[in-house]
């Protein structure tokens, strides 16, 4: 009787064994298989951060690339581009000090992703202001040109001026002609003239001549200047004193012999202007010279023998 009690007293010690074995050895699998999975989710995780990190720097640097790649003359755009770039840089240090730091890295992705648009509204800005400056380019490139066609036409105008001028003032210059230049002799204390032309014997020259008509000239009074050059080229003085001068057109000044003043009425004019010599005269030939308003408007010449 006691040992067929004790057998099954033995299975079933066996039986709660077997089963405490398998329990344990379940509960060992689950806590194996649960590690497992978080050190795989672990694994996971830091490929997932790696491959953040790789990314992320890759963007910046992208980014900083397309920034340096900006060119523009517009000094507030290339302060904001530096400003861009000087954060990137920023950013690049900060991710190589955080690269475990999620928080940090789904962060910076967001800053990272408004770059795109940052570039591509400066992108827009820059090409504006280069389609502006050809255009400014062009506007003034049109304004040279029409300022050189200007020039060329106020020159052209100038010369035409010029050259009105001059005909104009050839037409109103006044021309003598019909010269009769004569040696006198005046006996002393007497009015009695004689012409001649034996040098010792001439204590006068008169020269006559016709003022032409001119209907563009001024009208008014004018002197009329005589130079009388001796056969030596100088000119006699009005007196043995200092030389009388008046002034050409040119604007230099000569000498003169002897002058008168005249009114001319645009119609012809006839003038005689007479010369007292203040020592003997010689033989040769004198030319005689007409000038008024510093212009040469006839010579003659007076030979004595």
């Amino acid at each position: 009787m006691e040992h067929r009690e004790n057998k099954p007293s033995k299975e079933k010690k066996m039986l709660v064994f077997v089963v405490i074995l398998v329990l344990a050895n379940l509960i060992t699998f689950f806590f194996f298989m649960r590690n497992n999975a978080k050190m795989e989710q672990l694994q996971v995780e830091r490929e997932m951060l790696l491959t953040e990190q790789t990314t992320l720097r890759a963007d910046l640097e992208k980014a900083l690339g397309d920034f340096d790649l900006m060119q523009t003359d517009n000094a507030e755009l290339q302060a904001k581009i530096a400003e861009q770039k000087a954060l990137i840089e920023k950013q690049l240090k900060e991710l190589a000090r955080n690269q475990q730091d999620l928080k940090f890295l789904k962060s910076l992705k967001d800053k990272v992703k408004a770059y795109d648009q940052i570039i591509l509204d400066y992108r827009a800005e820059i090409e504006a202001l280069r389609l502006e400056n050809e255009r400014l380019n062009a506007d003034n490139k049109n304004l040279s040109e029409q300022n050189e066609v200007l020039k060329e036409e106020g020159e052209t105008l100038k010369k035409d001026r010029d050259s009105l001028k001059k005909r104009v003032d050839a037409g109103s210059t006044l021309q003598a002609y019909d010269f009769n230049i004569t040696g006198l002799r005046v006996k002393e204390g007497s009015s009695k003239q004689s012409p001649t032309n034996k040098a010792p014997k001439v204590n006068a020259v008169k020269a006559c001549f016709v003022i032409a008509e001119n209907k563009i000239a001024e009208a008014g009074e004018r002197d009329v200047f005589m130079r009388l050059l001796d056969p030596s080229g100088n000119v006699l003085n009005p007196s043995a004193g200092n030389p009388e001068k008046f002034q050409t057109q040119q604007g230099s000044s000569v000498n003169y012999t002897e002058k008168r003043r005249v009114e001319y009425r645009n119609q012809i004019l006839d003038v005689c202007v007479f010369w007292s010599p203040y020592e003997p005269m010689t033989k040769g030939t004198y030319v005689v010279e007409i000038w008024a308003e510093g212009k040469l408007i006839g010579k003659d010449a007076l030979i004595l023998k």
